[in-house]
């Protein structure tokens, strides 16, 4: 059988075709590998968005720690994860905690500023890091996926602890995206939620990670989405805050700094406008950017988060002769 021109250029033509496909799937591989890597895996001592190194405490703040923190605490998920979170004592008894949620791949020491405000103001304040974060363990942030269980977990640890517990949610950035993303399903010793910076849905985050290493939504988004389902069992599209907000009729307040070039101011009115709470307040903060309005501008700040926390977690009445007054 003699060689054919015509059956030459088709093969030609087919093993082009069939090296180009192959190449288009490596790379559609390679993207979403990149993207669940920079998105969902450990990233160990990274930062975050937050700036700052480690935190450096005066004496004052160190006198402080010595006599109100007691210690980390820990849990074990039903997925066999442990899980960790700093505990801070209030000065006097009470059922009041707040659960404290710290931001994409943070550790949760940098809330402590947070903390310290929130144990003045008479809580429990159990400051968790969250999956694969900070000293938690856990190969694979959940994204407000995961998360989900992992918060119900640590509402199940305080009532174990205070079967009287009233409790408020308090979620930074992903934090907060989370802590929206659960609240249909919270038990009901929560009383309130408030985010600071949170996205609306966990996708968001992920094209905001990407754009900040100069990468492109598609294919990545795309890639990834499939990447995670493959290697962590759920799509990156199911962390939705927005969704969540809309199944609860929680006491809400959103807050959010106007400059914030992480997650997207307008995920405020979204936010707001997706829940489905009678008693949602929103607070934007001109200047702050993100996770930063309560330093940029804490007098509006806590007169906001004060009057939501003292109308739905109200402090104890004083005792008989008891008086403000040193």
């Amino acid at each position: 059988m003699g060689y054919s021109p015509r059956a030459g250029r088709k093969l030609a033509a087919r093993l082009a075709f069939a090296a180009g496909a192959a190449l288009l799937a490596a790379g559609f591989i390679a993207s979403g590998q990149l993207c669940f890597t920079l998105c969902v895996s450990r990233a160990e001592g990274s930062p975050g968005p937050v700036p700052g190194g480690e935190p450096q405490f005066s004496s004052e703040r160190v006198a402080w720690r010595e006599r109100y923190y007691a210690g980390e605490r820990a849990l074990v998920t039903r997925d066999g994860v442990t899980l960790t979170a700093d505990y801070y004592v209030p000065e006097s008894e009470t059922n009041r905690w707040v659960l404290a949620l710290n931001c994409y791949q943070n550790r949760v020491m940098y809330l402590e500023d947070f903390c310290k405000l929130m144990q003045e103001r008479g809580f429990h304040v159990l400051a968790a890091d969250m999956r694969a974060r900070g000293r938690s363990g856990g190969e694979y942030m959940g994204m407000a996926v995961t998360d989900k269980r992992d918060i119900l977990d640590w509402l199940r640890y305080i009532e174990k602890a205070d079967p009287q517990a009233q409790v408020l949610l308090y979620g930074f950035s992903g934090g907060g995206t989370a802590a929206l993303a659960t609240a249909p399903d919270l038990p009901a010793c929560v009383r309130g939620i408030v985010t600071d910076s949170a996205f609306a849905r966990s996708k968001d985050e992920v094209r905001r990670i990407l754009k900040n290493a100069g990468l492109p939504a598609f294919p990545f988004v795309l890639a990834g989405e499939l990447t995670a389902y493959a290697k962590a069992g759920f799509w990156l599209s199911a962390g939705n805050a927005a969704s969540g907000a809309g199944g609860s009729k929680l006491p809400l307040l959103l807050i959010h700094g106007a400059e914030d070039t992480y997650a997207d101011p307008a995920a405020l009115d979204t936010l707001y406008n997706a829940s489905a709470s009678s008693a949602k307040t929103k607070l934007l903060i001109p200047g702050a950017g993100h996770c930063l309005a309560m330093s940029e501008n804490p007098e509006s700040y806590w007169q906001a988060a004060d009057a939501f926390i003292n109308y739905w977690l109200p402090p104890p009445p004083s005792a008989p002769g008891e008086s403000d007054e040193g």
